[in-house]
């Protein structure tokens, strides 16, 4: 049995309200370490364990290609099976058609469980959908979601961006905590990677693909800084304060790209004033300050009098 073969099959089935094509597969990033992922909903106020999907829902067929990985999704509002079907591993997801109304109810957030769960929804490829509730909820999700995620939530990305751009110069210019300040990097690039994808009005990819070629492609010039900026951070002596602060260099172009300063309100760009006077309020070296003044040139912002 193909997987198209199993797709027609639950479409006849009176048990199966719709069926989506997600994750990697619906995005073209699928590689030959992806799992062919198929989301199955069931109508509302359907009975739904593991031992329902699997002695009534899952044809005899292909029971024999089930795979132990280790998951037990059985306490949740969804029920995920893998199984071998056709030489891929098909990573079913049978769930209540609640579980999706629910999600329709959500605030947009940040959180990365309801962007990672957004883009599924959003991004999914119906295969079919015998009452038309699928398309309503998207339909709802373009009009609600997505919106807000594109113009309500942007200040807050920015927010938490400034805030991080801070830390990150405290660990890698005033302190030698390289993990820390290569960990506030990549959270930095990512949040530029999310306004990159949101300023051309499509979702950023899920965590798992957020830093990942296509994800970069999909950005253009932006996506090719934000690589080098990754690569030169990857091999920075934290010791070497010129390498700590080439990378906020390569960063600042980027910014000015993406950053739109209309829609924070702010005047500037007020978390680069860190390399200027914070630095003075730290009493930090002239040395290092004329590095930080060599390395960031007309980025700094005049220290006020």
């Amino acid at each position: 049995m193909t997987i198209e073969e199993l797709i027609e099959l639950y479409r006849s089935d009176d048990r199966i309200a719709g069926a989506a094509i997600c994750a990697s597969v619906r995005r073209g990033v699928q590689d030959g370490y992806s799992d062919y992922d198929l989301w199955l909903f069931l109508p509302p106020n359907s009975d739904l364990t593991s031992r329902y999907v699997w002695s009534e829902l899952i044809p005899e067929e292909i029971k024999g290609g089930a795979l132990d990985e280790g998951r037990d999704d059985s306490w949740a509002d969804y029920v995920v099976l893998n199984i071998m079907v056709d030489g891929v591993i098909l990573n079913l997801k049978f769930l209540r058609m609640e579980l999706f109304t629910d999600f329709c109810r959500e605030e947009p957030s940040w959180d990365l469980d309801y962007m990672e769960d957004l883009e599924n929804y959003w991004e999914m490829d119906i295969q079919f959908d015998k009452g038309g509730v699928l398309a309503a909820h998207k339909l709802w999700l373009e009009n609600f979601a997505l919106r807000r995620v594109g113009e309500v939530l942007v200040p807050e990305l920015l927010r938490r961006y400034a805030i991080h751009y801070w830390r990150s110069v405290y660990q890698g210019v005033l302190r030698d905590e390289e993990l820390g300040w290569t960990n506030q990097i990549f959270y930095l690039c990512e949040l530029l990677v999310t306004l990159a994808h949101l300023r051309a009005d499509r979702l950023p990819p899920c965590k798992k693909w957020i830093l990942s070629r296509h994800s970069f492609e999909q950005i253009g010039a932006a996506g090719k800084g934000l690589s080098e900026v990754l690569r030169a951070a990857r091999r920075a002596d934290i010791t070497d304060k010129r390498e700590v602060l080439e990378i906020y260099a390569l960063l600042a172009p980027i910014e000015d790209e993406l950053i739109d300063l209309e829609i924070t309100g702010w005047a500037d760009q007020w978390w680069r004033r860190v390399l200027d006077e914070r630095m003075v309020n730290h009493q930090v070296p002239a040395a290092l300050m004329e590095q930080i003044s060599a390395a960031m040139g007309d980025h700094l912002r005049p220290v006020e009098a």
